[in-house]
C-alpha cells in the first residue's frame, strides 16, 4: 500500500484517488472472532508541501465469528475512515519516505482503534 508522491508530481497533478485490497494478521482480539481478509482501502492523497501529503481514505472491513451475547456464528461489515497527515519530519505521526507514502501501518492502526470490543449479531 504504498503511494509514489513523485509519480503524482510527475503526472502534474496536486492529488490522486486510490484504491487497495490488503491481507494482515488477524487483529482481533475479541474470542472466537476473527478479521476476514481482504481489507478494502480506498481514498485521496493531496501533496501538501514538498515533503508533505494529506491521505483522506474509508476502510471497509469485515469481521466474523460467534456473538459475544447468543453464539451464533455472524459476519459483519465495518466502515471506518483515515483522515491523517504523512510529512518527512513527523517526528511522533506518518512519515513520507524517499517521496512515497506506504499506509500499511495507518490503516492497520486505525483498524484497532475502531475495532469493537464485543462482537454482536443483529438480533
Amino acid at each position: 500500500m504504498v503511494i509514489s508522491l513523485k509519480d503524482i508530481r510527475i503526472s502534474g497533478k496536486q492529488e490522486a484517488d486510490f484504491s487497495f485490497d490488503f491481507s494482515t494478521d488477524n487483529l482481533c482480539d475479541i474470542p472466537s472472532v476473527a478479521l476476514i481478509s481482504p481489507i478494502k482501502v480506498e481514498g485521496k492523497v493531496t501533496i501538501t508541501g514538498t515533503r508533505s501529503a494529506l491521505i483522506a481514505a474509508d476502510i471497509h472491513y469485515f469481521l466474523e465469528g460467534e456473538c459475544t451475547r447468543c453464539l451464533n456464528t455472524t459476519k459483519k461489515e465495518y466502515k471506518t475512515e483515515l483522515y491523517q497527515e504523512f510529512s518527512e519530519d513527523n517526528e511522533y505521526g506518518y512519515k513520507v519516505k524517499a517521496d512515497s507514502v506506504n499506509l500499511e501501518k495507518a490503516v492497520i492502526d486505525e483498524i484497532i482503534l475502531d475495532m469493537p470490543s464485543s462482537f454482536t449479531c443483529d438480533d
